[in-house]
């Protein structure tokens, strides 16, 4: 059954003629398709937990993908092989995801809990939680193009933008 589907800004090969999508599935598995021609190009090995939200980051060919059973893998498609994984703070499924735009290496998360964690990419750990950044589980994550600012939407009806994101920044 088909959970979530991201479409590459930027294709996975070489050749800008095609359009591509991830797609991910409550089994856990991960797809890469080719839009125009409608064909599977390739299966990836996948986790054992049902994929709850996938992001590009952006570095080429790699994307995160947010698990129910609370990890986050941040996964190079071309090669299929992990970069890194981390696992969220708080229990409950990673329901966001979001990646800094501004040259900060820093991956934004948000969870089932209503709380969002940042992690530092390069230094490869937890930077930072909002434990008190919404009342529901997290439904978006947006950082703004160029800018360390980070907003957030909610199952409890809310958007935020938390203003401790900014001292996330060593």
């Amino acid at each position: 059954m088909l959970l979530y589907s991201l479409p590459l800004g930027r294709p996975a090969s070489h050749s800008e003629s095609h359009k591509q999508v991830i797609l991910g599935s409550e089994e856990g598995s991960l797809q890469l398709w080719n839009i125009s021609t409608k064909k599977k190009i390739y299966d990836f090995k996948g986790w054992q937990s049902s994929i709850c939200c996938c992001v590009s980051s952006p570095a080429l060919d790699v994307v995160a993908v947010g698990c129910a059973d609370g990890k986050i893998h941040v996964h190079n498609i071309r090669y299929d092989e992990e970069v890194v994984m981390f696992t969220h703070s708080t229990r409950g499924a990673v329901t966001a995801l979001s990646f800094s735009t501004d040259g900060q290496p820093l991956l934004a998360s948000g969870g089932s809990s209503g709380v969002i964690s940042i992690w530092n990419l390069e230094k490869r750990r937890l930077q930072s939680v909002i434990r008190e950044a919404h009342d529901s589980p997290i439904i978006s994550l947006h950082f703004f193009a160029n800018e360390p600012v980070l907003m957030s939407s909610s199952a409890d009806n809310s958007i935020k933008m938390p203003a401790n994101v900014a001292l996330c920044v060593e």
